[in-house]
């Protein structure tokens, strides 16, 4: 969410009021699929908040934002994931083990490999996933720590299955062979953006498989939550 009046779209105005969300901006720090996957947001009384995003960053984020608002700017964001895709550098991983967590939801562990693990340095960060070279590539968030990666390359993840790529991975039996990117996006950059220090209250916001890469900031540690007033997590699941 980018600022009161979206956030009052997805959670209601009153149920927002009744916690105490500050009427002010909200900095999403996620991965591809937008703030429906993932989102980090920040009080606007923040001070090291608002001077977070230069011009640039700030007009970035703008984009992002329009990216995900209607069938324009949906085209537009796939326009430039085709451009990127058309630039990576491909490894072969490994289905070490999937297990069915949801009506349609499946959670798989992935064995990708030092060269790729090694990438994966933040929370939030993600890989995008195919079967073969005929597949549009699934961009999927990793849902365990940088340092449980680092020691064992194998990825946890949660799939939610459909009529393409990632219904495709989630058929997929053990030890089966897909490609893997590179692992990629900034993640969520908290000491940066949002330090304990002058950031005392924390929002968290997800749903479905979005849960992810929150779980994975959550176990990280970098949310530094026992010096902090207050971290609250929304999470939204169609049941």
């Amino acid at each position: 969410a980018t600022n009161f009046a979206s956030a009052t779209a997805m959670f209601g105005r009153q149920n927002l009021a009744k916690v105490g969300v500050p009427r002010g901006r909200m900095l999403t720090v996620g991965n591809a699929r937008g703030v429906r996957s993932s989102a980090l947001s920040f009080p606007s009384n923040c001070a090291s908040c608002k001077l977070a995003l230069n011009p640039a960053a700030r007009h970035h984020v703008a984009r992002r934002s329009l990216a995900f608002s209607g069938a324009k700017g949906r085209r537009w964001c796939v326009t430039q994931l085709s451009a990127q895709s058309q630039e990576i550098s491909w490894h072969s991983a490994s289905v070490q083990s999937k297990k069915k967590v949801g009506q349609d939801r499946y959670k798989l562990v992935l064995d990708v490999g030092q060269d790729v693990a090694k990438g994966y340095t933040v929370a939030g960060q993600y890989v995008q996933l195919r079967c073969d070279e005929s597949q549009k590539p699934a961009f999927i968030a990793i849902a365990n720590t940088p340092s449980e990666v680092g020691q064992s390359a194998l990825v946890e993840m949660v799939i939610k299955t459909n009529d393409g790529t990632a219904g495709a991975i989630c058929e997929l039996s053990e030890g089966a062979k897909l490609d893997c990117s590179p692992v990629m996006g900034k993640g969520f950059r908290v000491e940066e953006r949002a330090p304990a220090a002058t950031c005392p209250t924390v929002f968290l916001l997800a749903t479905g498989t979005g849960i992810a890469p929150i779980r994975a900031l959550i176990n990280s540690g970098e949310l530094d939550i026992a010096n902090r007033d207050s971290v609250a997590l929304y999470y939204g699941y169609r049941n």
